[in-house]
């Protein structure tokens, strides 16, 4: 049986790189402005922005002071990316059986190539074409 999530070697440095995660987007919110985003909305971001900072601050308090509490923030944040795994996975694999094979089924059904199975030979004969300059500058 595979273990619930990777060996906890280091669970001090993923909740850092999770802090400096959180601070960059923090920072690309507070500078950067959305595109399409109209005056009333700019506030938000900053909003947003520092809220990142606070938590970003708070995991690095965290990973100071406790190891253990880093490592239950290191179990939980890989317990949410796999639930969040197996719902896209669900979602992809549902799309893809919806919307991409019913093409295929329909080529399939439909015979594009008329080609019937189990016949002698899938030859066809040539059409009879004139051959004149106009059928010369239309190759097929």
């Amino acid at each position: 049986m595979t273990q619930p999530f990777p060996a906890d070697t280091h669970p001090r440095r993923f909740v850092l790189l999770l802090a400096l995660a959180w601070a960059a987007t923090a920072a690309l919110l507070w500078y950067f402005r959305p595109w399409g985003a109209v005056d009333a909305a700019w506030p938000a971001s900053r909003v947003a922005a520092l809220v990142l900072w606070t938590l970003a601050a708070a995991l690095v308090v965290v990973a100071a002071s406790s190891a253990a509490l880093a490592r239950r923030i290191r179990a939980a944040w890989i317990a949410g990316g796999r639930a969040v795994g197996t719902a896209l996975t669900l979602v992809l694999f549902a799309a893809f059986f919806a919307v991409v094979l019913p093409f295929f089924l329909f080529v399939r059904l439909s015979d594009p190539l008329r080609k019937t199975l189990g016949a002698q030979s899938y030859w066809e004969a040539p059409r009879p074409d004139e051959h004149t300059m106009d059928r010369l500058l239309r190759p097929y």
